[in-house]
Order: structure tokens, then sequence, then C-alpha cells
């Protein structure tokens, strides 16, 4: 038997993903992922439910993802809301199990997705207290680590941005992915034992997963921080090199992001 034909059978072997799908918070139908941002802009329950709103804000849509496991968050986010409020949610949400430590970064902007444009040397880190606008203006992908030691990671994907919106919270969860027990890619690592009692009443009960992690993120995030150090003083054609590997890693995430199955 050839190596093409061993290797051929042996893909043969693992199990076919299927379409991840994830559940509308106002009228409770449960679609592919694919489908569901789609049907949360137009839904009439969700419509419904925001339109006893009346404090006026920018808002962020955001999607939140593992890329090795379907689990998904989408969510409406104000524009003044800190770094800290979003991080206070994802810790509620999914991740909160002893305390650990926690940090944001920006892994592509819209800068990688125009040739044109000048790649900024700015912190790729955004603090706790900055806005969630200041951030979501130009960052179109970050990624979300909790827990230095058994790190759990996540992607955060903009969607949109609404200006003129209203909404009284601070964050609105439009559409959860399906499952049972815990629904969180935290399950399994350190002390983790479920969300907090104040999501559990708040948000209702979607899903669940093994447990995931995000390697190949944390890699391009280190990456990048490596060429935001690179001295100032480099040949033009060293940085436009570097330009074009990170907006190809970029363009390529975004694909990942655009084509997740199980």
């Amino acid at each position: 038997m050839s190596d093409y034909e061993s290797d051929h059978q042996e893909a043969a072997k693992k199990p076919r993903r299927l379409p991840a799908k994830s559940v509308c918070r106002g009228c409770s139908k449960t679609m592919l992922q694919s489908r569901i941002r789609d049907h949360v802009s137009s839904c009439s329950k969700i419509a419904k439910l925001k339109s006893a709103f009346t404090s006026p804000c920018t808002l962020y849509r955001l999607r939140v993802v593992t890329m090795r496991q379907p689990y998904e968050l989408i969510i409406d986010v104000r524009g003044d809301a800190p770094m800290s409020f979003l991080d206070a949610f994802l810790r509620d949400i999914w991740m909160e199990c002893c305390n650990h430590l926690s940090s944001f970064a920006c892994v592509a902007c819209d800068e990688d997705f125009d040739e044109n444009a000048k790649q900024p040397k700015g912190n790729n880190r955004p603090t706790m207290e900055r806005h969630i606008a200041s951030v979501f203006a130009s960052c179109v992908i970050a990624v979300y680590r909790y827990d230095f030691g058994t790190t759990t990671s996540v992607l955060i994907q903009r969607v949109s941005v609404t200006e003129n919106a209203k909404q009284d919270v601070g964050i609105f969860v439009l559409a959860r992915n399906e499952g049972s027990g815990y629904n969180s890619p935290r399950e399994g690592a350190c002390g983790y034992r479920g969300p907090s009692k104040y999501v559990e009443k708040t948000l209702p009960s979607f899903g669940q997963g093994p447990a995931a992690e995000l390697g190949d993120v944390a890699a391009l995030e280190d990456e990048r921080d490596e060429e935001a150090d690179v001295d100032a003083d480099m040949p033009p054609s060293y940085h436009a090199k570097m330009q074009a590997r990170q907006r190809k890693q970029a363009v390529a995430m975004l694909k990942k992001l655009e084509h997740r199955t199980w």
C-alpha cells in the first residue's frame, strides 16, 4: 500500500464535521451558525425585546467563537462600555473559575485588509479601561485569553457597527450555540464549575461542548508583538514584507471564521 493510499484511508476514518448550529434568543429557533447572524438582524422577537430600550449609543455587534469547537455568542455591545465590561461578561458566562488574569489583543484590523493602508505600530493589546468603540473602531478580530497557566482563548469578530442605536444594557445577547451542560469552552479546565449565578438568571441556557484552545491565535498574537517592536530604522522593504505577511494572516483567519464546521 502506498503512502498516499494509507493517508487517504486514515483520513476516511475520521468523523465528518457537521455544520455548527446556534439558537436565537428572541424566537428560540435553532439554525446553522452561517445563517444565525442574518437571522438575528431580522428577528421580530429580538426587535420587540429591544424596542423598550431608550438610551442612545453606538452599537458594536460582536461574534465570540472558538476555532476548534462550535462555541458561539453573538452580542450587541455599547460602544461606550469599557473593555473591562466585556471581560466581566466573558468571565461570567464562559470563563471564571479561580479569578485568573485575562487579556485582549487585536490580531487583525481594518488596515490589514487595505493594500494601500500603512499598518499602524500602536499597542495592539488594549487595556481594560479603554472603551469598546476605541478598540473595535479599527479592530476586526481580537483574541481574548483567560488564565495564562491553563489558558482558554476565544476569538472576537466585529460583525457590524450601528450608529444612533438604543440599548439600556451594556451587553445584549442575541444568539448562542446549541447544546447542554455548562456550555463553555472552559469546561474541564482548572476549577471551572459552570457560569455565574448572575448569568444563569439573566441569560438563556443553550449549549455546551468539550474544552478548546487557540494555540494558532496565540502564536499570531506573539508574532505581531515582535513585529511592533522592530526598530523603526529598518528598511522600507522589510516593513512592506511584514505588512504583506500580516495582511495574508488576517485574511486567512477571517476566512476560517466564516467557514467553521463540525
